[in-house]
């Protein structure tokens, strides 16, 4: 686990030790919920949803820098497996087939092709939709896929490669265990990130 998830856990653990003492003295304080060492290490198996990334810290105030500094630590992980990721715009917005209100069906992340942007860099866009940290970088990670091919290929075998490679959550031939791996090691990246700072639209 790296220093900032341990320096989390940490604060976790005194923070609980901080309840049991006032419980002693007669205050009537909750407990917290589960501990960020419990989120992490997580699997639906184990039923152990009740600490969730939106109780996590705020680091950063500003979504796109979230989303900066998630490309970032995520460049390790592609690059072990083969792949870089190119230079690359995040931000929350729109995609290109914009979204009308109550429709069930919109596209949640769009990449834009090099060519398409002026400075010859593949653009991101991330709808304000999505409400949760894990959100965010599932759909952050497919989009760094499309952006490592210039969004050519589609969701074909070169795409479906890759998300194999980086073990992308939703990718279609990991096994049940290479899933819950990905699961584990995504959450350690967003315990570092803290909470992502929009809570999304009423949508």
């Amino acid at each position: 686990m790296t220093s900032e998830a341990e320096t989390l856990v940490e604060a976790m653990r005194e923070e609980e030790l901080a309840c049991k003492e006032r419980s002693v003295a007669g205050d009537v304080v909750p407990r917290p919920k589960q501990s960020l060492e419990s989120w992490i290490n997580c699997t639906p198996a184990k039923g152990c949803e009740r600490f969730t990334s939106s109780d996590l810290p705020l680091v950063h105030r500003y979504a796109e820098v979230w989303l900066a500094e998630a490309v970032e630590l995520l460049r390790p992980t592609f690059r072990s497996a083969g792949h870089e990721i190119p230079p690359v715009h995040v931000s929350i917005g729109f995609t290109s087939t914009g979204y009308r209100f109550g429709s069930k069906r919109y596209t949640q992340a769009m990449c834009y092709a090099r060519r398409l942007s002026i400075d010859g860099i593949n653009e991101i866009h991330i709808a304000p939709v999505v409400k949760t940290a894990e959100g965010v970088m599932d759909l952050l990670m497919h989009e760094l896929i499309h952006a490592v091919l210039d969004c050519r290929h589609g969701h074909g075998p070169e795409f479906q490669k890759i998300a194999t490679d980086v073990m992308l959550v939703d990718s279609r031939s990991m096994t049940l265990k290479q899933t819950m791996k990905s699961m584990i090691d995504q959450r350690k990246l967003i315990a570092q990130l803290g909470r992502f700072p929009r809570k999304g639209m009423n949508c």
